[in-house]
């Protein structure tokens, strides 16, 4: 009986090529014995299905890594991002004692709850990804979010619980101090991707025609909708579903743009391989927001249209969600 030995142990470089002739390249002065082929009368055509993980396509010779600071800050990000939503989404109603400022109603602090716990599923899935081109939509989408954060933090600094002493004063300090290092480092660290060798893996499992207009339908109104309430929050909080402070206002059209925003990169990366991880975090968020609603349906007024659309459009993130997570999981089972 032959003896199978590991790809990794053949090849030298553990991953897969995206064809016969990349393979033949990359196999030149490999020790192939042992190693079972499976003829093909036409060597012009694909290669065949290969046993080997579709998320080692990332580690291709050539494809340009994340920098290890980054991963660093998306490690980072994930204490950040489970405290707040820990707080925000189970004690809604305790942000004036232990949150950077009043949050009111409570159904805002658990949207920003379900937010803060998207992003945790977000960074913490971006936590085994060793290439740019796989950190590169939710980095993008991250960083839009955080300096949108950051300048409703500076527009409205008098609503923070600065000078009010105890758990709420500390905070509000700890989240300057986040919105205000992390666009920055994130900018810093953008630079330096930009100065790093290589480029994008091959796409692995190309995202459908229909699925990027409905990703660009859904990205363009999402982000319209987050610029408008972030310039006018009063005139379209006025409109929401329910009660809206201008500061909260602000705060929501910083995570809308950075999900809308999502949508349309997506279109860009071309790859159900690398929307998996995002689109996981969509479902989370949608779960999450549904809950929500169930759990504070009494605050939201479902006589406006709003109220509806607004449940339109968490559900189209969750489907989004469920078909990006799980057509890849099925693409990637069976091909190399």
């Amino acid at each position: 009986m032959p003896v199978y030995r590991p790809w990794s142990e053949i090849s030298g470089v553990g991953t897969a090529l995206p064809n016969r002739a990349a393979f033949a390249r990359e196999m030149e002065d490999k020790d192939l014995s042992g190693f079972p082929f499976q003829e093909h009368p036409d060597d012009s055509g694909p290669a065949p299905p290969c046993a080997v993980p579709a998320s080692a396509r990332m580690s291709l010779p050539g494809v340009r890594p994340a920098h290890p600071w980054t991963r660093l800050l998306f490690n980072v990000a994930a204490l950040a991002t489970l405290a707040a939503a820990s707080q925000l989404y189970l004690f809604p109603a305790d942000t004036d004692r232990f949150f950077a400022w009043t949050i009111a109603p409570t159904i805002s602090a658990a949207f920003m709850g379900a937010g803060f716990g998207a992003g945790f599923v977000l960074v913490v899935g971006m936590w085994r990804q060793t290439s740019w081109a796989a950190y590169r939509l939710s980095f993008l989408s991250v960083l839009v979010f955080s300096v949108m954060t950051l300048a409703a933090t500076l527009v409205h600094l008098d609503r923070f619980h600065f000078g009010e002493g105890g758990a709420a004063e500390v905070a509000a300090w700890l989240w300057l101090a986040v919105y205000v290092v992390f666009p920055v480092a994130m900018i810093w660290l953008l630079v330096l991707q930009g100065r790093t060798a290589g480029g994008d893996p091959p796409v692995a499992s190309p995202v459908p025609t229909w699925l990027r207009a409905v990703l660009g339908s859904v990205g363009a109104v999402t982000v319209g909708v987050g610029v408008l309430l972030f310039v006018l929050p009063t005139d379209i909080g006025d409109a929401w579903p329910w009660a809206l402070t201008p500061l909260v206002a602000r705060a929501f059209a910083g995570w809308i743009v950075g999900l809308g925003l999502a949508a349309l990169l997506a279109i860009r990366e071309r790859d159900l391989e690398r929307l998996r991880i995002p689109a996981v975090a969509y479902v989370a968020f949608a779960s999450l927001m549904l809950i929500a609603l169930g759990r504070f349906a009494d605050q939201v007024s479902w006589s406006r249209p709003s109220a509806w659309f607004f449940v339109i459009w968490v559900v189209t993130l969750g489907a989004i969600g469920i078909y990006g997570a799980t057509r890849r999981a099925s693409a990637s089972t069976g091909t190399g």
